[in-house]
């Protein structure tokens, strides 16, 4: 609420061929209400730089106030992640020392360039990931990425690292967040069951797309919710209780449910899944996978776009991490961790449709090496079966729902194809 701004909105006739067919000057020219702390902020990041201005999204207000409440969202346990967050405040932190130096204040391009450089930082920092933040922001963030900007990013991406790897925050020492041994290879059989995995990943990012677009044009419209918007968050967190709660499987953070899906239960392992899946008759325990994978993409659906600081790629994990788990049960020959880590990165491949940055993630997340080719196979897969149903990730129709103007290049492309420009 602290945060809640308009944008400028052009008045219709100015400056357009369509001037001689309106009337009554300004009148009725309202600007559009945004939020600026809200969400995940990459949307708004995304437009930023591809050249649009959205005035105070990167002010030291909106930096504090998105820090804040990013602990405080996370804290209730709702289907949210916090890499978005960290990406919007690292990008404030970049604009706001590129406003101390006249070479990125006074140039819109250079200061495109920092802010680069800037969002390759937050993901390395939310994720430990240097090397996957850095193509994070060249794959899916950035429109204009030359080569000079490249090293840039990786420099940043690296200090971010050494800064986090010095501090600790996870008391383990490691950058690593999610750290797995699983001590065994995968043989070719298996690559049907990765491409299972990938076909549901894309199911997965294709349904949450589109009902996520759905319910942010048809319940977020009704006048309570839209006037309200704490009054949305309460009911949210409300759901997100009654459902979670009876799953002894989704009452932790999503970060720890990742951890304890990836875990390996050949040696002796006092995990409460190990102790599960050794019992005879595991039936309730498939019934908790399968609930947990539909009830994380239930309440992603609706706290995705609420008016708080919020990611999606931790929800997204959490879910395929159920799924893949569950599948795991019946194939016996390698652990079912391995499956849960590479559904975890098909279920956001299908969301995001990112490929070789979620490749590079995964297996700085895990320290894994040995599954780069399961993991490059059901991202692949997902990202084909979800452009399949939907052709926008969750980034673009984000911006839609937002009203953002982004022109991607094929788009405009196809624009300038269709008027024989060309």
């Amino acid at each position: 609420m602290l945060t809640k701004s308009t944008l400028p909105t052009a008045a219709p006739g100015h400056g357009d061929k369509s001037a001689r067919l309106t009337e009554g000057g300004d009148q009725g020219v309202v600007g559009k209400s945004i939020y600026l702390a809200a969400g995940s902020g990459i949307p708004e990041i995304k437009t930023i730089l591809s050249g649009f201005v959205i005035p105070h999204f990167l002010d030291l207000k909106v930096l504090i106030i998105k820090a804040i409440g990013a602990v405080f969202a996370v804290a209730t346990g709702m289907c949210l992640g916090k890499e978005g967050p960290f990406v919007h405040i690292a990008t404030c932190v970049a604009y706001l020392v590129g406003m101390l130096f006249p070479k990125y204040n006074e140039n819109g391009r250079k200061m495109r360039e920092l802010l680069s450089a800037g969002c390759s930082a937050g993901l390395s920092v939310a994720f430990g990931a240097p090397i996957g933040g850095v193509l994070f922001s060249y794959e899916e963030i950035s429109t204009y990425f030359p080569r000079k900007v490249l090293w840039r990013a990786f420099l940043c991406s690296l200090f971010a690292a050494m800064v986090l790897k010095a501090l600790n925050p996870t008391g383990t020492g490691k950058l690593v967040l999610f750290e797995t041994n699983y001590g065994i290879s995968y043989s070719p059989v298996h690559y049907l069951v990765f491409v299972l995995l990938g076909i549901a990943g894309g199911l997965f990012g294709g349904v949450f797309c589109k009902a996520n677009f759905w319910w942010s044009k048809t319940f977020r419209k009704y006048a309570i919710i839209r006037r309200n918007p704490v009054f949305e968050v309460f009911i949210v967190v409300l759901a997100t209780g009654l459902l979670q709660y009876p799953n002894p499987m989704t009452r932790e953070p999503g970060d720890v449910i990742i951890k304890n899906l990836l875990v390996d239960c050949r040696g002796e392992s006092e995990a409460w899944v190990c102790q599960q899946e050794a019992k005879d008759g595991n039936s309730k325990y498939l019934g908790w996978l399968v609930y947990g994978t539909l009830v994380k993409l239930v309440l992603t659906i609706i706290t995705f776009g609420c008016k708080v600081p919020s990611g999606i790629i931790i929800p997204a994990l959490d879910a395929g991490a159920f799924f893949g788990r569950l599948v795991g049960q019946w194939i016996t020959t390698i652990s079912p961790g391995i499956f849960a880590m590479v559904g975890a990165a098909a279920f956001l491949a299908g969301v995001s449709r990112m490929t070789i940055s979620l490749c590079v993630i995964m297996f700085e997340l895990t320290g894994e090496l040995e599954y780069i080719v399961p993991h490059m196979i059901a991202i692949l897969v997902a990202k084909w079966v979800a452009d399949a149903l939907e052709k926008d990730g969750v980034y673009d129709l984000a911006q839609a729902v937002l009203g953002h103007p982004f022109l991607d290049a094929d788009h405009a492309m196809h624009l300038v194809q269709g008027q024989q420009e060309l």
